[in-house]
């Protein structure tokens, strides 16, 4: 009995090793249990963490994207600018090119206008001293056709005693 007492004991004994054994993982694994819902309780936390931080960098992506479209076009527009500057300088160029060369060809127009008004000067000159002339022979032209229309009566006066003389000469021979 004793023998079987003891075996029972050793038994209880081992039975309770065991359970205590048990337990001691049971508590372990609960505190691993616990430890691993803290780490999950942390995670969680971290990932709602991360997903504001993943909707903010996409809220910033999103004005970064407006802000890249933006400064897009203000390269665009600018490269515009630039190439209508250059346009620009390139006609600026040309209708200085084009004013020199009126401004030459204004100063030879003055140059020949010079010429021309001093020649209109002369030829003015001229044709007061031509209308003068001519005034002269009008009246001289005048004077002879009065000179001539006289000698006409006188001649037609003349052929008259002409033929009365040869009336009368024929008469008296």
């Amino acid at each position: 009995v004793e023998d079987m007492n003891r075996q029972i004991q050793r038994r209880q004994e081992e039975e309770k090793r065991a359970m205590d054994g048990e337990l001691a993982k049971q508590g372990e694994l609960e505190g691993q249990v616990r430890k691993e819902k803290d780490r999950n309780v942390h995670l969680f936390e971290e990932c709602e963490r991360l997903k504001k931080n993943i909707e903010k960098l996409r809220e910033n992506m999103s004005e970064v994207e407006i802000e890249r479209d933006f400064l897009k076009r203000q390269q665009e527009n600018f490269t515009k600018i630039v190439d209508e500057n250059k346009l620009l300088r390139y006609q600026l160029e040309e209708l200085r090119k084009q004013n020199e060369e009126l401004a030459r060809q204004i100063e030879a127009l003055r140059e020949e206008e010079a010429v021309t008004r001093s020649a209109q000067k002369e030829l003015l000159e001229k044709l007061k001293t031509l209308q003068q002339d001519n005034d002269t022979l009008s009246v001289l032209l005048e004077g002879l056709r009065t000179e001539n229309e006289t000698l006409a009566e006188e001649k037609t006066v003349l052929e008259h005693n002409l033929r009365s003389l040869d009336g009368k000469l024929t008469t008296l021979a």
